[in-house]
């Protein structure tokens, strides 16, 4: 299978949102402990490492198939049991051809790499799916610009267990749009496989978080929360930062 491409070159596109978010004057965050998921970038790297290591393997396969047969011989232990005349019974000379053993490992092997990659890609192509999903439609602003520092001096923020609540007053906001513009940027930093200086200020993009949206006679909430304590620890401190905490 064929490594994903996006029409435009994505790395370029990564690069330039990355940059216009640090350009804003953002500041990066310690990493969440542990492994974050990775992205779409690498996961079309991992399946091209893996694509190259079944190379190998089929290659070693075909040179075994090539090399035609090398038996290896052994005699089995004599057995216990004796015939009707008290005689024992000789052990049996058994043979087993090694090089077709190789191969046969090696095909599977190869086999079980190139499951990998192909899960590898599909897991990259749902990535940029649920990006191109979440994001069309919004304009340059809203995907360059941090939402919620843009209405941070609307907000409000309340810690709760595993994560904030930050309400952003004002009847004129649209619940909707603002959760799908929060929604896109979660996409995208999946896609970007969490990248911390992507969108550092906005809490709804840790690895790991929750989002919740609603609206209400006055404002609009906006939770976030996560059931990983660093990931929790992280989301708090960007809320409160949004209010300057």
């Amino acid at each position: 299978m064929r490594a994903l491409r996006p029409s435009l070159t994505f790395a370029a596109v990564a690069g330039t949102l990355v940059g216009l978010a640090l350009a804003a004057g953002c500041r990066r965050p310690p990493p969440v402990v542990g492994a974050p998921p990775i992205g779409y970038e690498a996961h079309l790297a991992e399946a091209t490492r893996l694509d190259d290591e079944a190379a190998r393997h089929a290659q070693a396969a075909e040179a075994a198939r090539q090399g035609g047969p090398a038996y290896v011989c052994e005699t089995a232990p004599e057995s216990e049991q004796t015939t009707s005349g008290g005689e024992r019974m000789h052990g049996t000379r058994v043979c087993d051809d090694a090089a077709a053993g190789d191969r046969r490992r090696h095909e599977r092997e190869a086999a079980r790499l190139r499951e990998r990659a192909d899960h590898h890609r599909g897991l990259a192509r749902s990535l940029l799916d649920a990006d191109r999903a979440a994001c069309a439609g919004l304009g340059v602003d809203q995907l360059r610009d941090p939402p919620l520092r843009r209405l941070a001096a609307r907000a409000t923020v309340e810690t709760i267990p595993g994560g904030a609540r930050i309400t952003l007053r004002g009847a004129d906001l649209d619940a909707a749009a603002l959760e799908r513009e929060l929604g896109c940027h979660r996409a995208r930093a999946a896609l970007l496989g969490h990248d911390p200086d992507y969108m550092p200020s906005e809490p709804m993009v840790v690895a790991g978080a929750r989002l919740r949206v609603e609206r209400t006679a006055a404002a609009v909430i906006v939770t976030v929360d996560a059931a990983d304590p660093d990931a929790a620890a992280i989301i708090v401190r960007r809320a409160q930062a949004l209010v300057g905490r």
